[in-house]
């Protein structure tokens, strides 16, 4: 499950005027870290969160190599 979430080769970006634009990405695998959090209340969303403890990870840091971005 971990490398299904993670594991994505491009970035998405969005422009002051709305475009969407796609890029591609390379980079070694994501040396995932575990991390907590005590979510009270969602603010991002009208969904009502699940009663059970969120998977959580992150990164330090990684470096990439990227392509130039197309408009979609």
């Amino acid at each position: 499950l971990e490398y299904f979430l993670v594991e994505r080769y491009c970035l998405y970006a969005q422009d002051k005027k709305g475009n969407l634009y796609r890029g591609d990405i390379h980079h070694q695998p994501w040396p995932l870290q575990p991390a907590e959090a005590d979510v009270r209340t969602n603010t991002v969303s009208q969904i009502v969160l699940p009663n059970t403890t969120p998977i959580l990870q992150y990164v330090d840091r990684i470096d990439i190599v990227a392509w130039l971005l197309k408009k979609l």
